[in-house]
Formats: C-alpha cells, structure tokens, sequence
C-alpha cells in the first residue's frame, strides 16, 4: 500500500480522522437504515490504521500516461484474527474506475469522481453514494502509484531530506510539508529503477506502516509491481496484513462497451447517501 492511495475520499491532505469517522459513520448510518452492507466492502475500508497512509496521493492515476488498464485481482486481508480475501477484476480509465467482485459473493463498485455506487446484481439493489470529494479506489493505488513523477510526493509539498545508497538499493527520505501533524519522514527504497518497499514513520518516528513491491511489469518507461503486500503496526505488534496480487494486466487496450457505459439497470432499488 504505502503511500500510493489516492487520498481516499477527501482532497484536503491528510484529513485522516475526518475521513475514518465519515466511513464509520457511513457504515452505522446504513445499518441504521437497514442497508445491508456484506463482508467484502467492509474490506475496502477496513480500518483508522488502514486508512492513515492510504491518505495524502490524490492525483496518482491522473498523472500516469496510462490511459486503460484490465487486471485481474486477489486481495486478501489479516486483521486480528480475522482474514477475509476478495476476488475479481479491476477495469480503470482516467474517468472512471470499476471493481467487478466475483467472490465471495457478485458485486460492482463504480467510481466515477465524486460518486462511488456498490451494486449488487443478484440482489438488485445498489448503494450510491455522493461525497463532497472526489472519490478513488483506494487499494489500486499501490500498483498504479509508482509510475508517477516522485511517487506524487513533491506535488503533495513532500520534499527530499536526504538519500543513501546501500548495496543495491537506494533509499529516498522524504520529509513532510509542515502542516502534517501525524504522518512523519516517508521512505522509499528502489533498485534498478522499481520500487521494492517503502515505509511510514509517523511524526514521533515510529514506524507505522510498510510495504513490499514485487513481480513488477513493464509498461513504457514505468515498473508496475503485480504483488503488494503490506503491514500496518501499533507499537511493536502488526494489526493488519494486507497482500495483493494483480494477473492478466492489460494496458491502453478499448474496455468493454459494458464497463465504459455502465449504468444501473432499470428496477434497480438505490439507496442514495450524501456524505
């Protein structure tokens, strides 16, 4: 994951507890309502740790020169003692981005900028949601987000404190704009031009969170790792373990009519939420 999320529902930098309490209270709010909201999302937004650096890229996708991607995705997270796994596949644009979920159960998340619509084909049914911000898949980040200028970083005010070569592997330490009260120093480690791990530190210098980048792709000029595996810590022990692992990646080739005009079939019952 590391810092490649995409600023997970909120374009102001670094709003972490706003976003965590909007996404809880989404969830109450719907269960309040009756909504039924099944294993699998709660997946996509698993928790406050999950989220503190899923939150400060925002424009990684759109600074890319990709203009389509297809892959297939395995997801499998560690929480405790709970693991729950997801999978399917992942259909992007520069517009709009859809999770089609095959297992455990049929499920479409459309994102598409401020909306994101979980639809449930079986079921007829749909939750569409509307944000105030714009809205982005957060995991997807982590296999796109590499092949942007910096890693985003610069243009989210990070700035370069120094850097070090050992062995094989060159270490980049990025220092926080000042505004940032939680997040500290942010390192990325590369060899051979591919990003192989990074890790967060938060501002009293703990280490939060890391990330491992593997069986990378080429595209162009860019390396697209299509295994992620990362773990978020609190204190010495690890509360989440999440791994990813990305096939059948294809890039700027035309996407199905079915995804690039996707609309709720008629009699579809929508839950509209503004959040």
């Amino acid at each position: 994951m590391g810092c490649f999320c995409g600023r997970l529902c909120c374009c102001r930098r670094l709003q972490l507890i706003i976003v965590d309490n909007r996404i809880s209270f989404f969830w109450s709010r719907a269960a309040a309502r009756g909504i039924k909201l099944l294993g699998a999302i709660s997946m996509i937004f698993p928790s406050r740790l999950f989220l503190l650096f899923l939150s400060f890229l925002s424009y990684s996708i759109s600074a890319t020169t990709v203009k389509t991607i297809s892959a297939d995705l395995d997801r499998h997270l560690k929480k405790g003692s709970t693991e729950q796994s997801i999978s399917g596949h992942i259909y992007y644009t520069d517009k709009k981005s859809i999770l089609v979920i095959n297992k455990p159960l049929s499920q479409w998340m459309i994102f598409e900028n401020n909306r994101m619509i979980i639809y449930y084909p079986a079921e007829k049914n749909a939750i569409r949601i509307i944000s105030r911000d714009p809205l982005s898949m957060p995991f997807f980040q982590t296999f796109i987000g590499p092949a942007t200028d910096n890693f985003g970083l610069a243009a989210k005010g990070y700035s370069i404190s120094w850097n070090e070569m050992k062995q094989d592997t060159l270490f980049i330490h990025w220092k926080p704009p000042r505004e940032t009260k939680m997040l500290g120093e942010f390192t990325v480690m590369l060899q051979k031009n591919r990003l192989v791990s990074t890790e967060q530190k938060a501002s009293d210098g703990q280490v939060i969170s890391r990330s491992f980048f593997a069986a990378h792709i080429r595209h162009g000029n860019s390396f697209f790792p299509r295994s992620v595996t990362s773990m978020i810590f609190s204190g010495k022990d690890t509360v989440v373990i999440e791994s990813i692992t990305y096939s059948n990646i294809v890039f700027d080739r035309t996407l199905p009519d079915t995804i690039l005009e996707f609309s709720l079939p008629v009699r579809t019952m929508v839950k509209d939420i503004e959040w």
